[in-house]
């Protein structure tokens, strides 16, 4: 059950990217967040660990969770997921100074092996801006409640 749980996450973390944002025409810097939030994403789904790397600080992990290594090491494409629906429900993007702190709520429907499952999670990720570049240091996922 603990397996299923860590792959909802992982999943649940890229699902900005098939949904539909409510946040259209964002100014920078949140516009440039969201676009980093999206490539993320996309990347996850890809199982492309080499440019999620790019995106997180050398220090990042899930809120009692993973390290980035060990995130990184998970990440792989899986032929047996079919992703119905993912939706972001919700987007709010603070930006103070060189740090930002993302928040959104996420909607899910896929079928793993054939079998059918649905969620609503919070989502939260902490970036910082260092020599220009954004880098993701924390992130947190937790299912919200209906």
């Amino acid at each position: 059950m603990k397996i299923l749980f860590v792959f909802l996450f992982l999943f649940l973390s890229a699902s900005l990217t098939l949904g539909q944002a409510k946040s259209p025409g964002l100014p920078s810097p949140q516009g440039e967040l969201f676009n980093l939030v999206k490539t993320w994403n996309e990347a996850e789904l890809k199982g492309d660990a080499t440019e999620v790397a790019k995106l997180l600080a050398p220090e990042f992990s899930f809120l009692g969770g993973s390290n980035r290594k060990q995130y990184l090491s998970l990440m792989k494409p899986d032929p047996s997921l079919v992703i119905e629906s993912a939706t972001i429900d919700e987007a709010d993007i603070q930006v103070y100074e060189n740090s930002a702190v993302v928040t959104s709520v996420n909607s899910f429907k896929l079928k793993k092996d054939g079998r059918s499952l649905a969620g609503k999670f919070l989502s939260l990720t902490v970036w910082i801006k260092r020599d220009s570049i954004w880098q993701c240091v924390k992130a947190s996922m937790q299912e919200a409640k209906e």
